[in-house]
């Protein structure tokens, strides 16, 4: 989805209801991560997602010429993921995101952070 509002036009949920149910929430703060992506990519950036065969998974995968920038949506304890791990191995991004709650964590940024720059940004050296 390209605007979180259609997933949740529908839902009954509160503001507050859809904070608390964890799974619900961490869907739309990985749409609008996914959105905020699509919508400020140029035309020389991919966005895709990455999944093994046996379901590890890393939430967003962009590409512009030879370099790739893996991102992890986290809505509650940052921590490694073993997909993350696998595709670190595999294909050697140029750099890791991670949004998150937790901005003291290395390569981890805030939802705030994180919506406030462009998809061209994670491109730029950095942490």
């Amino acid at each position: 989805m390209l605007n979180t509002g259609l997933m949740t036009v529908l839902s009954d949920y509160s503001f507050e209801e859809a904070q608390a149910d964890r799974t619900f929430w961490g869907r739309i703060v990985e749409t609008a991560a996914g959105a905020h992506l699509l919508n400020t990519a140029d035309e020389r950036t991919k966005v895709h997602y990455w999944r093994s065969k046996d379901d590890n998974e890393v939430d967003f995968v962009m590409t512009r010429g030879p370099r790739t920038v893996a991102i992890e949506v986290k809505t509650g304890q940052v921590r490694a993921t073993r997909g993350m791990k696998i595709f670190r191995e595999r294909f050697r991004p140029d750099r890791i995101v991670v949004v998150g709650p937790d901005e003291r964590k290395r390569n981890t940024v805030s939802l705030a952070e994180y919506l406030s720059r462009p998809a061209s940004d994670w491109f730029e050296d950095g942490e």
